[in-house]
């Protein structure tokens, strides 16, 4: 089998890499696939119930179809299933707004964000 074809869930290399280096850290979250057309990659996401309410956490990881960059978008829209690129798209005002960008290549910056937007929403939860 050649290696291009290997556990292709469809997700571009780097957001297969972002999860990658998620999967080897110690963090407890959930994950779904994000398709959106030629844009290929994941929504992490955490769900908690605190005092009878339940907050989410979502964060989308794809690469830029236009400019190739590794791009995440935040959203804390609670879902009553995984969240669907649908969720991810009402939260955005075009297809250049997103939360923040890595440059191409820059998997482990970016997964260091996600875990630190992670730590963020449950530390602000307390």
């Amino acid at each position: 089998m050649k290696i291009t074809d290997y556990l292709n869930d469809g997700a571009n290399w780097q957001a297969q890499g972002v999860l990658a280096y998620l999967k080897s850290q110690d963090i407890d979250i959930n994950v779904t696939r994000y398709d959106n057309c030629r844009e290929q990659g994941y929504i992490f996401f955490k769900k908690v119930s605190k005092g009878g309410k339940t907050y989410q956490e979502n964060v989308a990881v794809y690469e830029h179809r236009n400019s190739d960059a590794l791009c995440i978008v935040v959203f804390d829209k609670v879902t009553p299933n995984d969240p669907l690129n649908s969720d991810v798209w009402e939260n955005m005002k075009d297809k250049w707004d997103t939360t923040e960008d890595f440059k191409g290549g820059e998997i482990v910056e970016c997964g260091d964000e996600i875990i630190n937007i992670f730590k963020d929403f449950e530390s602000n939860l307390e």
